[in-house]
């Protein structure tokens, strides 16, 4: 019999995630002037179930070019984000952030050249 104990940290993660994704994007357009992170848009924070760290996962407006300025400028940035959004979230104890580029987009953005590639080769056939 499933008593329901395991559910609830992990829905916890899931809103504290929600919330952090929020408040970090709003740091990041408002507080910080890194040039290197001014096309960075926060694609998804994921926390483990204890709450103590926190994946941050971002990508770039254009496609990976700047992503290693980038990665420089949240590795500089993590103590003022971190000390930007602890009083907001209410938490005991804030979590650690670790940033991570997302590279889903770019991805998609090959698979679509791809199947335009094929379907334009199938139009000359």
């Amino acid at each position: 019999m499933d008593s329901g104990y395991g559910k609830k940290p992990f829905d916890r993660a899931r809103r504290v995630g929600a919330r952090m994704k929020e408040e970090i994007a709003l740091v990041l357009a408002n507080r910080l002037r890194d040039p290197g992170l001014k096309s960075a848009i926060i694609m998804d924070v994921e926390l483990t179930r204890d709450l103590r760290l926190a994946r941050v996962y971002y990508c770039l407006q254009g496609g990976p070019e700047g992503r290693e300025a980038a990665q420089s400028g949240f590795d500089r940035a993590r103590g003022f984000i971190k000390k930007e959004i602890a009083p907001l979230l209410g938490l005991r104890y804030m979590p650690d952030l670790e940033f991570l580029y997302d590279d889903s987009i770019d991805q998609g953005q090959h698979m679509e050249a791809l199947l335009k590639k094929l379907h334009q080769q199938g139009q000359e056939e």
